[in-house]
């Protein structure tokens, strides 16, 4: 692991996609750490009442962490998915309004913590709703359902403008902002494509392979562009037919998004950030010249020459 400040993720229960991709392997070179407080709002951080008390959590976190680290920020998906909703029936305003509210609780916290010498600071967009308008499983699903009328279309919709606000928010105090919304939609029906739904029809998470291959390519590009982080790169030739990971898995249990193959002779250029049960975790790679997607991360050492060696600037063949 190379030196550094800690990357730290911060937000709801969607931070299990950066949690994922920690334990897989998918945020090597960076030292991360995550803090998930289960139902957290963003209009919820400025409330002491707030039922989750995400606010006190997220600072007893960070009382043990380096003022120079990292903050990655993940809210929203509550506020966008219930809570604007309900204000509105409950304060007969407008979504607009309540979506201001949740806005600008959200950004009086990172105010603070801008205040006490935080100026590394990441805002995530917003977790797409994944609840469709016949979804009936799930404790979550129910209660979202019985309280909230809006289709998944408005949701969406909510939840969009939602993420437009938080990026005017944190590019105005000089903050970075990183949004996969587009990755993520499909552009026909204009709801989340349903590939990132996940298996489990009474879970309202993404699935965690899907988003954490997403987000961790994402947010793994903003820290390489604001840290110069000096790689170990090389060049190998494939020996045997192999593939282009998009994590350590089994082939078969791969979805085809997730790997790509690689023919005997074929030349790979690539930077080292890792390695992980045989592979090595590669970045800014090329194929035969041609550039391959970020997603695409890990390569098995055994079907390469020369072998990849961590530390080792590898020669030319």
């Amino acid at each position: 692991m190379i030196q550094q400040s800690p990357v730290l993720f911060l937000g709801d229960s969607h931070t299990c996609y950066f949690s994922h991709a920690n334990e897989t392997g998918l945020l090597l070179p960076w030292n991360a750490r995550v803090c998930t407080v289960h139902g957290a709002t963003a209009a919820g951080l400025i409330n002491p009442d707030s039922i989750t008390a995400a606010a006190p959590k997220f600072r007893k976190f960070l009382k043990r962490q380096p003022k120079d680290a990292t903050l990655v920020f993940h809210l929203g998906e509550v506020d966008c998915g219930i809570l604007i909703w309900m204000r509105v029936q409950k304060n007969a305003s407008s979504l607009q309004a309540e979506l201001r509210r949740s806005v600008a609780a959200y950004f009086s916290f990172i105010d603070e913590l801008i205040g006490e010498g935080y100026r590394d600071i990441i805002i995530t967009s917003a977790t797409l709703p994944t609840i469709n308008d016949f979804d009936q499983l799930g404790a979550v699903v129910n209660e979202r359902r019985s309280k909230v009328t809006a289709t998944q279309v408005e949701r969406t919709q909510l939840t969009l403008d939602f993420n437009r606000y938080l990026q005017t928010e944190a590019l105005s105090r000089g903050l970075g902002f990183v949004d996969v919304s587009s990755e993520m939609l499909n552009s026909t029906s204009g709801v989340v494509d349903t590939s990132f739904r996940n298996k489990n029809p009474a879970n309202h998470h993404m699935d965690n392979n899907m988003a954490a291959t997403i987000w961790a390519s994402a947010i793994s590009k903003k820290l390489f562009a604001q840290r110069n982080i000096d790689l170990p790169s090389g060049i190998w030739q494939a020996t045997s037919n192999t593939l282009l990971k998009a994590y350590v898995s089994p082939y078969r249990s791969l979805r085809d998004a997730h790997k790509f193959s690689v023919s005997v002779g074929q030349t790979l250029s690539a930077k080292i950030a890792g390695y992980r049960r045989g592979h090595v975790f590669i970045v800014d790679a090329s194929l035969d010249g041609v550039n391959l997607s970020p997603e695409l991360r890990y390569i098995f050492v055994k079907h390469w020459t020369p072998p990849p060696h961590k530390g080792i600037v590898n020669s030319p063949v």
